[in-house]
């Protein structure tokens, strides 16, 4: 049987561990977010842009 000590300890290691994960998850949407946002700033300076047309031209070229 676990004393008491053992279980608030075990559960002390719970919460850290998820608390772990979740900051994980959220730096990853943070970074997903920055990029997005880095990704709608370059289209708006770059204007009309077609990514898949472009690939396609230096396909051909090499």
């Amino acid at each position: 049987m676990e004393t008491e000590t053992e279980a608030i300890g075990d559960l002390s290691l719970f919460q850290g561990r998820t608390g772990i994960t979740v900051r994980s998850v959220l730096s990853e949407e943070d970074k997903v977010n920055s990029a997005m946002k880095v990704q709608d700033i370059i289209r708006a300076k770059v204007g009309h842009w077609n990514g898949s047309e472009e690939i396609r031209k230096w396909r051909q070229k090499s």
